[in-house]
């Protein structure tokens, strides 16, 4: 047994008892596709994007752009297909006190709950990079006040660069993690954790009990045309230890959602290749 693996069914027996033994008891994560993915396919023909999403066998999105997309419209087709909408990436200030009211009226509009920052980092030229985290931290919990009193939750995507910087030891992923309240979720992209020779079972494992999402990709590179399809890594790079992530995530009573989210746009090629390779593996 390796570290990642070691660490993913510890952690399965302290959360959910038998569940280093058998992880999957009792427990299906049910699986997305982050319609970034998708966008130029979204533009050119939506509901037939979202009809081929459920052909696929998927249970839901998780929406991008809403601004773009009418709440009515994207409601009448998670309806009509029969998927739910498991959360939405925005950008950072839709968060803020002048505009967070408006993105929980489009979230109770479509019936999401989670709305997840996709991307933020400080300016070049930030001199105190550890004190603007934190202020990001008090942000963001703030931002979640105010969405759980209308029933939604705010949280955070990482991307690789939380853990490519350290000061005094800790990455600014820890840095962020321990300052948020409570009510703020997470949600770890694993692929982007091993881009940078991190172990995303380790980070996952870290912070139990924050996460209703996690994104599913393998580490990518886009010149060789490697998209970060799950289980296919670049040669000669580790990828990701599907097995026991998946045992973790299984484990983990807050976890419902795994969405996969390969480096593309215009194809669901790369969608449907991660899926027959996580049926192959047997995890979902």
């Amino acid at each position: 047994m390796n570290r990642r693996e070691f660490l993913a069914l510890g952690a399965a027996g302290l959360m959910s008892g038998c569940a280093s033994l058998c992880p999957f008891a009792g427990k299906k994560l049910k699986l997305a596709v982050q319609t970034y993915v998708l966008r130029d396919l979204l533009k050119a023909d939506l509901p037939g994007t979202y009809a081929r999403i459920k052909e696929l066998g998927l249970d839901g999105v998780e929406l991008w752009n809403t601004q773009a997309f009418d709440p009515k419209v994207i409601r009448g087709l998670l309806d009509d297909n029969g998927l739910e909408v498991c959360g939405a990436h925005l950008a950072h200030d839709m968060l803020s006190p002048q505009k967070i009211e408006q993105t929980l009226d489009y979230a109770n509009a479509v019936g999401n709950r989670n709305l997840i920052v996709a991307w933020m980092q400080p300016s070049k030229d930030e001199k105190d990079v550890v004190g603007w985290w934190k202020r990001e931290a008090d942000y963001y919990s703030a931002a979640a006040l105010t969405a759980k009193r209308r029933g939604c939750r705010v949280g955070y995507h990482n991307h690789y660069h939380e853990f490519t910087q350290r000061f005094e030891g800790r990455t600014l992923w820890e840095i962020f993690m321990t300052r948020i309240s409570q009510d703020v979720i997470i949600q770890l992209d694993v692929g982007s954790a091993v881009h940078v020779d991190e172990d995303p079972v380790y980070w996952y494992t870290r912070f139990p009990g924050r996460s209703p999402s996690v994104h599913l990709r393998d580490e990518w590179d886009k010149e060789k045309g490697f998209p970060g399809v799950v289980g296919e890594p670049p040669p000669g790079r580790r990828g990701v230890d599907w097995k026991a992530l998946f045992a973790a995530m299984n484990a983990d009573p807050v976890t419902e959602w795994a969405v996969l989210e390969p480096v593309t746009s215009n194809t669901f090629d790369t969608v449907s290749k991660s899926i027959d390779n996580l049926k192959s593996m047997g995890l979902v």
